[in-house]
């Protein structure tokens, strides 16, 4: 539709202000609402940030040309003297056709990497890291997610993948096949086996930021008797290996007031440090509760069930670890919403 040329300073005069068959235009109010409106924007963009550079590995160094080459791709590496691998459409092994190693098309773009969270040997593990493009805020929460698919040459399905938040890197270049001793933040349930050679799964969770976390390491932290295992019909290799894309880790702004609230209520342990018997007390009301060493074994476990099991619904409870060593537990409640964490020292 054609616009009419305003010749006349009476008709401008009504377009800046002035009635016009019962309406009133104000440009300065029009101009204050549209700036308020992107800057609205502009936060709400911001605060959907992926802080993960690169997150679905397509930006490369150079394509890869062999196995064992994620350093050729941008801003990740690898963290122990294992081989975790880089598969890119401009390379081989290429995507989606990566033979021997499988089929399987990018969750986006045209790249992905692989790695072995599961060898033949004892406690063999392969691991990818990177730093965060800013470091966590202390009070904030933030979304974090990947996906993971199955390869087609592993024998094996396992339900320990998961995702280590830290400050400094883990790297560690004397850790060949072992498993890093750190507890993930962010990881799949247990028990449920990612088996699934087709499609994508996500495993995700929320993280309350301690302040200055910024770097996230992916990989199996636990050792292969805290490794769930399961058989994989027409498969060659006695290994469990998994592609992985698309990782991020968007703020989710400040944990609110009942999100705190929630945290303060578990947090009172007490005493601590102690002698291996502690209290604690919580308002969730269905989970799991366990408590791991530094090793990321498993020492204690149960189920809670709106307060009919060992740890009372906003009742203190009592734990009792004396029998393991001095040191250092992690003490963690898992819930349909998420996850809680609290560090007890074990001092005699």
């Amino acid at each position: 539709m054609p616009f009419a040329r305003v010749t006349d300073a009476r008709q401008r005069g009504t377009l800046l202000g002035r009635k016009n068959n019962g309406y009133q235009v104000n440009v300065k109010r029009i101009v204050f609402i549209l700036i308020c409106a992107c800057g609205f924007q502009s936060k709400k963009s911001l605060a959907q940030i992926n802080l993960v550079p690169n997150p679905s590995f397509e930006d490369t160094i150079q394509c890869p040309n062999g196995q064992g080459q994620v350093s050729y791709c941008k801003n990740w590496f690898n963290p122990t003297d294992n081989s975790p691998d880089y598969f890119h459409n401009c390379g081989m092994p290429s995507v989606p056709n990566n033979f021997p190693i499988g089929f399987q098309y990018a969750r986006t773009g045209i790249a992905y990497v692989g790695l072995t969270p599961l060898y033949n040997t004892p406690n063999g593990r392969e691991y990818i890291e990177v730093k965060l493009l800013d470091s966590m805020i202390q009070g904030k929460q933030y979304q974090i997610e990947f996906f993971v698919a199955l390869a087609e040459l592993s024998d094996s399905a396992i339900d320990r993948i998961g995702i280590y938040i830290s400050k400094d890197s883990v790297y560690n270049h004397n850790s060949f096949l072992l498993n890093l001793p750190y507890q993930p933040q962010i990881e799949n349930l247990q028990g449920n086996f990612i088996a699934d050679t087709l499609n994508w799964i996500k495993i995700s969770g929320m993280y309350n930021a301690q302040g200055g976390e910024k770097f996230i390491t992916i990989g199996n932290f636990y050792p292969d008797s805290l490794t769930g295992v399961v058989s994989v019909p027409a498969s060659w290799s006695a290994i469990a290996y998994y592609y992985i894309d698309d990782v991020s880790v968007v703020d989710s702004g400040w944990v609110g007031i009942e999100e705190e609230q929630k945290q303060h209520s578990f947090s009172k342990v007490y005493p601590n440090p102690s002698s291996g018997k502690f209290t604690l007390s919580s308002e969730i009301t269905k989970g799991e509760i366990a408590i791991y060493n530094v090793h990321g074994e498993k020492v204690f476990t149960s189920t809670i069930n709106h307060g009919s099991t060992s740890l009372t619904t906003g009742q203190p409870s009592t734990f009792d670890i004396s029998a393991q060593p001095d040191g250092i537990y992690f003490v963690r409640i898992q819930t349909a919403e998420g996850m809680l964490n609290k560090k007890v020292v074990v001092l005699r």
